[in-house]
């Protein structure tokens, strides 16, 4: 492999990454702080903040792109590519799968992103 092919590589897997980390962002940066109401059940909602949204929107996006330009590497141009590439490609109910599938496997490559990172990053 050339190097450019290997530089492009690093950057998808940052990205990725940094995708990864975007539910981080949206679980702990929005929704519910958790305080008042409730039953006070035992019972643990097995929804996250990404889920309730339901669709993209402004704040998914922001966190989004919060996440991805807080690394140097991909550059807001790439990053704002690829968000806009998710929101127009992949729906939604997959975004949050691939949300989940990145959460408990950081090193997941899931193809519908490596395919929109390399688009990206060759533009």
């Amino acid at each position: 492999m050339g190097g450019g092919t290997n530089r492009l590589l690093w950057i998808a897997a940052g990205v990725l990454a940094v995708v990864g980390l975007v539910g981080l962002v949206i679980l702990f940066g929005g929704g519910d702080d958790g305080g008042g109401g409730g039953d006070g059940g035992d019972t643990i909602t097995a929804t996250t903040p990404i889920e309730e949204a339901g669709d993209y929107n402004a704040a998914i996006e922001r966190n989004f792109m919060d996440s991805c330009t807080s690394d140097a590497e991909p550059g807001e141009a790439v990053c704002q590519c690829a968000y806009d590439q998710i929101e127009a490609t992949v729906p939604f109910d997959r975004f949050v799968e691939i949300d989940e599938q990145l959460n408990d496997n950081p090193d997941a490559r899931p193809q519908e992103l490596v395919d929109i990172i390399t688009e990206c990053t060759t533009q």
